[in-house]
């Protein structure tokens, strides 16, 4: 269960993608973390670096859409807000004592809001409920 993140632009969702992934807890064989159509990194020479920064909570996303409903009750809404959240966290540097530069702030603020967007434009079908299974991922 990795997600197409566009940006915002659906077209890409056919182009292939970078990825960045981590192995699966509770027996999964699916990979967790980030998928970024290589369009998107193609157009936007900053949002590798952001996406990167996001690692931590794609899988974490990935973890929701997989479990999230089962082990603690969340809907693919909450799923996606905790996502959003993560990565605006993310943004904020070491520590939480913010990023330096105002512009890499900003950069990076932009990219998790279009991922936030693409998400819940396109990632309906990658949420479990009935099909779901406990894992206690956090």
């Amino acid at each position: 269960m990795m997600y197409r993140v566009c940006a915002g632009i659906p077209f890409l969702l056919i182009v292939g993608c970078a990825s960045t992934t981590t192995t699966p807890p509770c027996g999964g064989s699916e990979p967790l973390g980030c998928s970024i159509p290589t369009a998107v990194l193609v157009v936007s020479e900053d949002y590798e670096a952001q996406a990167d920064k996001f690692h931590e909570a794609c899988v974490m996303h990935d973890l929701c859409y997989r479990h999230g409903e089962a082990t603690y009750g969340m809907t693919r809404k909450d799923c996606d807000v905790e996502f959003y959240d993560n990565m605006k966290n993310a943004c904020s540097g070491f520590k939480g004592l913010g990023v330096l530069d105002p512009e890499e702030f900003a950069k990076c603020q932009f990219a998790a809001k279009q991922t936030y967007e693409a998400v819940r434009t396109h990632g309906e079908k990658h949420f479990r409920s009935s099909s779901s299974t406990y894992c206690a991922y956090r």
